[in-house]
C-alpha cells in the first residue's frame, strides 16, 4: 500500500489459505467502500494464529488485487479463487465497526501493532524453550535475534511479510531496513536502528506476558567470524544463535557502555496508560501519549499548582546543557520526518548529523522552513491550556527570521495584523522572528499582545484603561510616548532587536479593527462606551456579578456578529475541543489538557469538557512563557540628568518625523513588505515545453507581489507540499488523460494522500493534510481528445478533496482555440484573487506584465558570438536542451507495409541500439521518443531571411548581458547562456528548434518589431493582440516559420531572437512494435503524414517524413519512455482483448511477439483463472484488406500457432461491402467480451485515434450492460470501467486525429 498510509492503522500480513477453514475468518458486507470486513475470526484458524486480524478489520487488498473499490460479490470471487495451501498477502485496515468510534474511544486506541510489540517483546525464556520443543520446529532449534532499540523509538513503520526461513527467527539488514524473520508466518521490517539499548526478541507463538531478561555481559565484544554469526548466552544451558550482518552489528558496540552498576540483567518494562473517564456516558480512554512528556509538572503530593498562570521558571533556554539540546533537537527532527513519512531515510540521517554538528559547533542550529512550520503547528497542538487546538493544522506560519531591525519587526507585525484580521474574518497566524542565541542579543516584542489598551495608574490609585497593561504603559511613557489618558488608548509596539534598547512604533490606525459593544435588547448599553479589538479575540477581563457577566457576554457576541467579525462562544469552543480530544486519542493515543484552564468560567457545568477527565503534561515542541522583557533587559544608555532611579533609563526621544513615518505606513508599503514573506510556488508539467513557458510568464507576474519560485513537478520535494502557502500549477495532458512524463510521480503522491484521507475520515473527519494551502490550476489540452485537460482537472479536484483551498477557479486552455488568451485571463484572475486573499495591495501596473513578453528580448541584452573551441554534437546538445539522456542509435532497415496501390506509406522501422541496450531497456507497450531533423528547404528559407547573423555553418554560443556584483559595485557582464551547447545556425534550425508549428502570439509580437513595412508591422501587432483574428489566421493552413517570413516579406528577424524565442523541437513518440525477448533492435510502426493546406505548399510530419527520407546506417537520436499503464498483465491466465485501427496496431505487435516467446518457455502458467494461458483476442480496423491490412501475414501465422486466439478484422472501405468498424465487431461478440472482461478479470486494450477510442469505449459499455442480465446498469458499468482503470485493467494509448499533433503512431 502507499507509503502515505498511516503506519499504525494499516497492516500487511502473510497467511495461508487452508483446505479446511480457508483464511480463518468470515466476511460481511459494509455499507460503504471498501465493502469487505471481517465478521468473525475462526478459532485456531490461520487468521487467529497470525495474531493480527481482528473482528471488524476492513480488507483492502489480497495479493495484488485492490479490493477498496470493487463490489462485495467481486471481492468474494477473488478470495474464493485463491488456491488452498497457498500463502496470501493480505492488507487490512484496523477498524472495529461493532462499536464504531465510541468503542475505539473507550478502549484506549491500542493498535494491533502496539499489542503485537508488547506480546512479542515480553515473551519469557520458558516460552522460547516451549517453542524450541514444538514438534513443528525443525531440528528443535530456534534462532533468536537482537534488535537495536531505544526508549524514544516510538514511530517504527512495520509491515509483516512471509519469511523464507522455516520455524526460525532471524534478523538481517536490507539497505536501510532491519528485517526480522519469524518462521513461515511473518516478518517484521523496521526502518530505523538506534544506538543504545539491546533487547531480545522471542517467538510470536506465546500468549503469555512477562519480563524478558537478557544478560548484558552476553552482548559485549567478540568477533563475528567468517559466517557473521555471534553466539550469545541468555540461559547457560540453552544458548541461542543470532544471524546478523556484520555492518549492522557495528551499532551494537554501544553495549559496552551499559551501566556498570547493573551488569546482571536488563529489563523491558511495559508502559501503562492512564484511564480517563467521560462522566456523562461513562466512556473511557487510555492516555499513552504522556510517556513522551518532557517537563515534570510542578505539582507534588503536597500541593497542586494547576491554576497558577506561570508556574516555576520561564523558558529555561539559557541553562540547557549541550546533551539536552542535542537530545531535544534529535527528537524534534525525528518527529518531523515521521510526519512526512520519511523516518529512517538517508535525508533524515543526514539531517540529524547536520543538526548535531551545528549544535556542537555553535550551540544552536537553523530550522528549515518546513521544519519551522511543523514545529509551530505541533506546538499549538501540544498546548494543554488551549481550547481551540482543533485548528492547529490550519495555522498560517510566516517566517520572519530574516528580519534584523526593529523597523523590520514592525513591518512584519503590520503584515501579520492585516492578514489575521482579514476584514473581520479572523485567521489563525503566527509570525516567527530570529531565534534566541544568548540573552544579550534577543529579538523581543515587549507587548504581551500586539494590540492592547493602555492602563494608567492615577494618583488617587484609580485605574483608567486596562489594569493588566499598567507596567507596559509606564515604560512607553518613559520611552517618549504621549498618553491621552482615555479608556481605550492603543498602546504602541515596543520592539527590541539584537539586544539593543527598545523602540516605539505606533500601530497604523487602519490595522486596528475595533468593535463597539452594544446589546440587542438594552439600548442604553451602548452608553457605557465599551469597545474591544478583534485581534486577538481573547482577553483576561474579570466581572464579579453573574448577571452582568451574562449580559456582557451576550452583548459581546451580538456586537461582533453584527459587525461580521469572527468570534466563538465558549460552548462551541468546548464542543470543538471534545472533537479534538477524540481525534487526538485516535491518532496519537492521548491529548494533554489543563482542565483548570480549558473549562470555560461561564456556565462551565453546561459544557461537555467540564465532565471530561484530562491529563496535563508538557510535550515538545511547545510554546513557553517568557519573563517580561523589561525585567531582565540591560539598558545600553543611561539618563544622567535625573536623580530618580526609576528614570535613569534613557527616555528615547521620538521625533515627529519618526511618528509620521509610522502613521503614514501605507497599504502599498505593507504590500511590498509582505511580498518578501508570502511564498508562491509555481509547478509545471509538460511534454512540449508550452506549460513551462506559461509558468515562467506567470512567475514574472507573481514576483511583483509574492516570493515566487518555479519548479518542474519531477524536481519538487513533496515534503514541502503541506507547508505551501500559495501553489499555482500549469500543466498539460498527455494522450487521453495521462499526466506528462514529469508529472506522473506527483499524481501518484496526491492519489496516495487522498487514499489515506479517505481511510481516516470516518474517524478523523477534520484531518486535511493541505489545510493551509491555497491553490489554482491552469490546464492545457486539445479539445479533440475526449478527456480534454484531464490531468489539470484531476489536480484541481484532488487538491480540493484533500483539504487545499482554491484561490481561483480552474483555467482551461485549448490549443485549437484561444489558449494564450485563456491563460492571460486566468493569470490575471488568479493574481487578483491571491493578493486579495493575502491582503496585499498592488496597483494595476502589475497586471500589464502578463501581456508583456516574459523576460524580454533586445539585441542589446542577447547576442551570438563565435565559439572556435567547440564542435557540435547533436546528442549532447539535445541532452542539455531537454534535460534528459538521448542516445545515438542507427537505422537498420525500413519497409513500407502498405500495398503499392495504397497511395499512403506506413513504415516498419528497425533501429539498432547496439551499445545502449541496457540504457534503452523496455517492455512491450512502451514508447520511444525520436528526435528528427527539420526539412532542408525550410531551414534554407529561414537562413536567407535572418539578419545580424554569423555565417550559417560557424559554431557559435549564446551570451546574455547580466548585472553582477563586484568590489567596485554592480557591473554588467556578458555570460554564456548555459541552456544551450555550442552550435551553428544551420544545426540549430535543423535539429534544435521547432520551425514547423504555428507561431504563438508572443512570437508574432516580437516579429512585429523586426518588420520594416508599416503594413506588415500593423498586421503582426493585430494578430499578436486579437486572439480571434489570430485563431482564424492560424487555422488557415497552419503556417510555419518559413511561410510567415514569406507572407510578411519585410521581415528580417534578428538571429538571436529566433534562437532564444522559438520553441524547442520536441521528440515524436511511437509505440514500440517489438519484444526485447525476440530482437535486440527496437522496431516502430510509422504512418508517414503528408497533407496540403488550401493555397499552401505540402506539409509533412516532421519525424515520419524524416524517417522515410534517411538511409540505413544514419543516426536516430532517441530514448525510451515507459508506458506504465499499457503493459501486459503479470497474471498470464488473464484474457487480453486488443482493439485498434491503423498504426494503433503497433504496440500489439510487441504483445504477440512477447506472448509467443513466453508460451514456448512456460506452457502452463497458473493464476487467478486456474492453469493455462488466457486468450489473446485482436480486433483490428483498416480501410481495405488487400491495401492497408498491415502485418496481416504475420497475424494469420500466429492465429494458426494459437498465439493469437481470435482475430477479427474490420474494413471500412472494402469494395462492395458495408462499412464495418471495430466497434461493430465488438457488438457482434458482446457475450464473449462480457465473460472475458467481467467474469475472468480480463484486460482491455485500445489504441488509436481519439474518435475511434471513444466509439470503442461506448460499445464496451453497451455490451457489458446488455449481457449482464439486468445486474448492471449503465452507471454501474461506467463505474466499473473507472475501477478497471484504477486497477490497471483498462488500458488506453490514444493520440489526436489532427495532422499536426506531436504524438504520432
Amino acid at each position: 500500500m502507499s507509503k502515505y498510509f498511516t503506519s499504525n492503522k494499516i497492516y500487511t500480513v502473510q497467511i495461508q489459505k487452508r483446505s479446511n477453514g480457508g483464511l480463518g475468518f468470515l466476511l460481511r458486507q459494509r455499507d460503504e467502500m471498501p465493502y469487505l470486513a471481517v465478521w468473525e475470526v475462526i478459532k485456531d484458524g490461520s487468521a487467529e494464529q497470525c495474531g493480527q486480524i481482528k473482528k471488524g478489520d476492513i480488507i483492502l487488498k489480497i495479493n495484488k488485487n485492490d479490493l477498496t473499490s470493487i463490489s462485495y460479490e467481486k471481492g468474494l470471487e477473488i478470495i474464493k479463487s485463491i488456491k488452498p495451501d497457498s500463502f496470501v498477502e493480505l492488507t487490512f485496515l484496523q477498524n472495529n465497526e461493532e462499536n464504531d468510534k465510541l468503542n475505539s474511544f473507550r478502549n484506549g486506541f491500542m493498535s494491533p501493532l502496539q499489542k503485537f510489540r508488547k506480546k512479542f517483546i515480553n515473551c519469557t525464556l520458558e516460552t522460547i524453550n516451549q517453542f524450541k520443543q514444538d514438534p513443528l520446529c525443525e531440528d528443535n532449534k530456534s534462532q533468536v535475534s537482537l534488535l537495536d532499540q531505544s526508549e524514544n523509538h516510538h514511530n517504527q513503520q512495520v509491515t509483516i511479510e512471509p519469511s523464507s526461513s522455516k520455524n526460525s527467527i532471524q534478523i538481517f539488514q536490507d539497505g536501510d531496513d532491519i528485517r526480522i524473520k519469524i518462521d513461515e508466518s511473518l516478518e517484521i521490517v523496521t526502518n530505523r536502528v538506534n544506538d543504545k539499548k539491546i533487547i531480545s526478541l522471542s517467538p510470536m507463538c506465546s500468549r503469555k506476558s512477562s519480563e524478558s531478561i537478557v544478560s548484558k555481559e552476553s552482548l559485549k565484544g567478540g568477533d563475528l567470524g567468517k559466517e557473521n554469526l555471534k553466539e550469545i548466552t541468555i540461559d547457560e544451558k540453552k544458548p541461542l544463535v543470532t544471524s546478523v550482518k556484520r555492518d549492522q552489528l557495528e551499532r551494537l558496540k554501544s553495549a559496552d557502555s551499559l551501566d556498570s552498576k547493573d551488569q546482571s540483567v536488563g529489563k523491558m518494562k511495559k508502559k501503562k496508560g492512564v484511564k480517563l473517564k467521560y462522566l456523562i456516558d461513562e466512556s473511557t480512554s487510555i492516555d499513552l501519549l504522556h510517556h513522551k512528556a518532557y517537563t515534570k509538572m510542578d505539582c507534588n503530593s503536597d500541593r497542586c499548582m494547576g491554576s497558577i498562570l506561570k508556574p516555576g521558571k520561564t523558558v529555561p533556554s539559557y541553562e540547557r546543557t549541550l546533551d539536552e539540546k542535542i537530545s531535544q533537537a534529535i527528537d524534534f527532527i525525528n518527529q518531523f520526518y515521521a510526519s512526512v513519512k520519511r523516518e529512517g531515510s538517508k535525508t533524515h540521517k543526514e539531517r540529524i548529523d547536520e543538526v548535531v554538528g551545528s549544535i556542537r559547533r555553535t550551540g544552536t542550529y537553523e530550522l528549515k522552513e518546513t521544519e519551522l512550520c511543523f514545529g509551530a503547528r505541533t506546538a499549538w497542538r501540544n498546548a494543554p491550556r488551549c481550547i481551540g487546538r482543533i485548528q492547529w493544522s490550519r495555522l498560517q506560519v510566516f517566517d520572519a527570521r530574516y528580519v534584523t531591525t526593529t523597523r523590520g519587526i514592525f513591518e512584519a507585525i503590520c503584515n501579520h495584523l492585516k492578514y489575521a484580521t482579514n476584514k473581520g474574518n479572523i485567521r489563525s497566524a503566527i509570525t516567527i522572528f530570529r531565534q534566541r542565541i544568548d540573552q544579550g542579543h534577543d529579538f523581543r516584542i515587549w507587548n504581551s499582545q500586539m494590540i492592547s489598551y493602555a492602563g494608567y495608574l492615577m494618583e488617587n490609585n484609580t485605574v483608567i484603561g486596562d489594569r493588566a497593561q499598567i507596567e507596559l504603559t509606564q515604560i512607553c511613557i518613559k520611552l517618549g510616548w504621549k498618553p491621552k489618558y482615555t479608556d481605550f488608548d492603543i498602546l504602541p509596539l515596543v520592539l527590541q532587536a539584537n539586544g539593543q534598547d527598545p523602540e516605539l512604533f505606533e500601530i497604523p490606525y487602519e490595522l486596528v479593527l475595533e468593535v463597539n459593544i452594544q446589546h440587542p435588547f438594552y439600548e442604553k448599553f451602548k452608553d457605557l462606551n465599551l469597545k474591544w479589538y478583534c485581534v486577538p479575540g481573547v482577553s483576561n477581563s474579570s466581572l464579579w456579578k453573574d448577571k452582568a457577566l451574562i449580559e456582557l457576554n451576550h452583548a459581546i457576541l451580538y456586537s461582533f456578529q453584527k459587525n461580521n467579525i469572527t468570534i466563538t462562544d465558549h460552548h462551541s469552543a468546548s464542543e470543538s475541543f471534545m472533537k479534538h480530544f477524540q481525534n487526538e486519542n485516535v491518532l496519537r493515543g492521548g491529548c494533554p489538557g489543563d482542565w483548570v484552564w480549558v473549562v470555560p468560567p461561564l456556565s462551565s457545568h453546561l459544557s461537555p469538557i467540564f465532565h471530561l477527565e484530562m491529563l496535563n503534561y508538557i510535550l515538545k515542541p511547545s510554546y513557553e512563557y517568557q519573563e517580561s522583557a523589561w525585567k531582565n533587559h540591560v539598558w545600553k544608555q543611561k539618563n544622567s540628568s535625573s536623580n530618580n532611579n526609576d528614570n535613569k533609563r534613557l527616555k528615547r526621544r521620538v521625533y515627529f518625523s519618526d511618528i509620521a513615518r509610522a502613521v503614514k505606513f501605507s497599504a502599498k508599503l505593507m504590500g511590498k513588505a509582505l511580498a518578501k514573506r508570502i511564498k508562491c510556488t509555481i509547478l509545471y508539467a509538460t511534454e512540449t515545453g508550452k506549460s513551462e513557458r506559461f509558468a515562467k510568464t506567470l512567475s514574472e507576474l507573481f514576483k511583483h507581489a509574492f516570493d515566487a519560485r518555479i519548479l518542474c513537478m519531477k524536481d519538487y520535494d513533496v515534503v514541502d507540499l503541506e507547508n505551501e502557502t500559495l501553489l499555482l500549477i500549469v500543466t498539460s495532458t498527455f494522450g487521453n488523460g495521462d499526466p506528462p512524463e514529469n508529472g506522473k510521480e506527483f499524481k501518484k503522491i496526491l492519489t496516495d494522500m487522498q487514499k489515506e484521507r479517505n481511510l481516516l475520515k470516518s474517524e478523523y473527519p477534520d484531518s486535511h493534510p493541505l489545510t493551509n494551502v491555497r491553490f489554482s490550476v491552469f490546464a492545457l489540452g486539445n479539445s479533440s481528445y475526449p478527456k480534454f485537460c484531464a490531468y489539470g482537472s484531476f489536480l484541481d479536484d484532488i487538491l480540493y478533496k484533500i483539504g487545499a483551498e482554491r484561490v481561483f477557479e480552474l483555467g482551461l486552455g485549448d490549443e485549437l482555440c484561444g489558449q494564450e488568451e485563456s491563460f492571460r485571463k486566468w493569470s490575471i484572475g488568479a493574481f487578483k484573487s491571491a493578493i486579495e486573499t493575502f491582503c496585499i495591495d498592488a496597483d494595476n501596473s502589475f497586471l500589464d506584465t502578463i501581456s508583456n513578453n516574459d523576460s524580454g528580448w533586445t539585441p542589446q541584452t542577447i547576442r551570438l558570438t563565435i565559439d572556435e573551441t567547440k564542435k557540435f554534437d547533436i546528442c549532447e546538445s539535445l541532452n542539455k536542451l531537454h534535460g534528459r539522456k538521448i542516445y545515438p542509435c542507427k537505422l537498420t532497415t525500413k519497409r513500407n507495409l502498405q500495398a503499392k496501390n495504397s497511395g499512403r506509406v506506413t513504415l516498419l522501422v528497425e533501429i539498432n541500439t547496439s551499445g545502449y541496450s541496457s540504457e534503452l531497456e523496455y517492455k512491450p507497450g512502451d514508447h520511444v521518443g525520436v528526435f528528427a531533423s527539420n526539412r532542408k528547404n525550410l531551414v534554407d528559407a529561414i537562413l536567407e531571411k535572418i539578419s545580424n547573423a554569423p555565417p550559417p555553418d560557424q559554431i557559435i554560443k549564446v551570451e546574455v548581458l547580466k548585472e553582477k556584483s563586484s568590489i567596485f559595485g554592480p557591473a554588467k557582464q556578458w555570460v554564456v547562456d548555459d541552456r544551450y551547447a555550442s552550435f551553428s545556425l544551420r544545426q540549430a534550425f535543423t535539429n534544435l528548434l521547432d520551425i514547423t508549428s504555428p507561431l504563438t502570439q508572443d512570437m508574432l509580437k516580437y516579429l512585429s518589431s523586426q518588420a520594416s513595412s508599416d503594413a506588415d508591422r500593423e498586421k503582426l501587432e493585430k494578430l499578436s493582440n486579437d486572439h480571434i483574428a489570430y485563431e482564424k489566421w492560424k487555422l488557415n493552413g497552419n503556417p510555419n516559420l518559413a511561410e510567415v517570413l514569406e507572407e510578411f516579406s519585410s521581415l528580417k528577424p534578428n538571429a538571436s531572437l529566433l534562437i532564444t524565442k522559438l520553441p524547442k523541437l520536441q521528440p515524436r513518440f511511437y509505440s514500440i512494435s517489438s519484444s526485447p525477448k525476440l530482437t535486440d533492435d527496437i522496431n516502430i510502426t510509422v504512418g508517414v503524414i503528408e497533407y496540403t493546406p488550401q493555397g499552401k505548399s505540402t506539409h509533412y510530419g516532421v519525424c515520419s517524413k524524416w524517417l522515410d527520407d534517411i538511409n540505413s546506417g544514419e543516426m536516430v537520436p532517441m530514448f525510451v519512455r515507459e508506458a506504465v499503464n499499457f503493459h501486459m498483465p503479470e497474471d498470464k491466465t488473464c484474457p487480453i482483448v486488443m482493439v485498434c485501427s491503423g498504426t494503433g496496431l503497433a504496440p500489439f505487435r510487441s504483445f504477440w511477439q512477447e506472448r509467443k516467446i513466453d508460451k514456448e518457455m512456460n506452457p502452463n502458467p497458473s493464476g487467478v483463472n486456474g492453469v493455462g494461458w488466457g486468450k489473446m483476442i485482436l480486433y483490428f480496423g483498416c480501410r481495405q484488406k488487400n491495401v492497408d491490412d498491415i502485418y496481416r501475414t504475420e497475424i494469420e501465422q500466429l492465429v494458426k500457432e494459437n498465439v493469437i486466439s481470435e482475430f477479427y478484422p474490420a474494413y471500412s472501405r472494402e469494395p462492395n461491402q458495408k462499412k464495418t468498424y471495430v466497434q461493430d465487431l465488438m457488438r457482434n461478440d458482446g457475450e464473449s467480451i462480457f465473460d472475458l472482461i467481467y467474469n475472468k478479470q480480463g484486460h482491455f486494450y485500445v489504441c488509436g485515434d481519439v474518435r475511434m477510442a471513444a466509439d470503442v469505449t461506448q460499445a464496451l459499455e453497451d455490451e457489458l450492460v446488455r449481457h449482464s442480465n439486468g445486474m448492471l446498469k449503465l452507471d454501474d458499468v461506467k463505474n466499473y470501467l473507472i475501477l478497471m482503470k484504477e486497477n490497471v485493467r483498462f488500458h488506453e494509448d490514444i493520440f489526436g486525429n489532427n495532422s499536426f499533433n506531436s504524438f504520432s503512431k
